[in-house]
């Protein structure tokens, strides 16, 4: 996980000199993270602390405090008509990628909740197995990973936390799921395979909000 502060509602932390700062006072939910600002609008987060981080004239400079003026402008240069168009979709989004990266990473007992809700049936060994909760956790899946339909090669990925590597579904049973890693280009990238549960993959798989090329690309940055 990134050192990023995610804020708590504080007037000494945002003021209304902006539209970004008015719309995040608006919702008194406090601030997304950095990393959820850079998923919603689909850039690499290594380009939002930058900005972030933008000096201002006049202003002493804070570790603890954002550019919002910076940020509100790099965020209007890709608004797109196709979403996110305004910038509380923006703010909406990364709120929602937010609480999906709290729930992969286990905070506030995501792992345990998101498992216990789903579906089960009886497994092989007699024991209760989840189903698997995203539709692109499936092999057959038609319409391939959210977020990359339009991705050349990359069309349905799997992605994992405290993993580097990126995967494609190669073989599945009801219970588990083989992943060999690929390159950019499709390619199957050595003789690596990884046998994953339907526990583990609803655990450890990153959800759609979060599945971006931009994120994808980071990982194989990150190789």
């Amino acid at each position: 996980m990134s050192n990023e502060t995610t804020y708590e509602f504080s007037p000494s932390n945002l003021t209304e000199n902006t539209e970004l700062e008015r719309i995040l006072i608006a919702q008194g939910r406090g601030v997304p993270s950095l990393k959820s600002f850079a998923m919603a609008i689909d850039v690499k987060a290594s380009r939002i602390y930058h900005v972030s981080r933008t000096p201002q004239m006049g202003v002493p400079y804070d570790s603890k405090s954002y550019n919002w003026e910076a940020l509100e402008r790099f965020f209007m240069r890709r608004l797109v008509p196709e979403g996110p168009a305004t910038l509380e979709e923006v703010v909406n989004k990364a709120w929602e990628i937010s609480e999906e990266l709290a729930m992969t990473n286990k905070r506030r007992g995501g792992k345990a909740l998101s498992n216990a809700k789903l579906p089960r049936f009886e497994g092989t060994n007699g024991k209760e197995v989840p189903i698997r909760k995203f539709k692109y956790f499936e092999m057959d899946c038609p319409d391939g990973t959210p977020g990359l339909d339009a991705h050349p090669v990359l069309r349905q990925v799997i992605i994992l936390t405290k993993d580097p590597l990126v995967y494609a579904i190669v073989h599945q049973s009801m219970e588990y799921t083989v992943l060999r890693p690929v390159t950019p280009e499709g390619e199957f990238q050595g003789e690596y395979i990884k046998v994953i549960s339907n526990q583990a993959l609803n655990s450890k798989g990153y959800g759609p909000a979060i599945m971006t090329p931009a994120n994808v690309a980071q990982r194989y940055d990150e190789q």
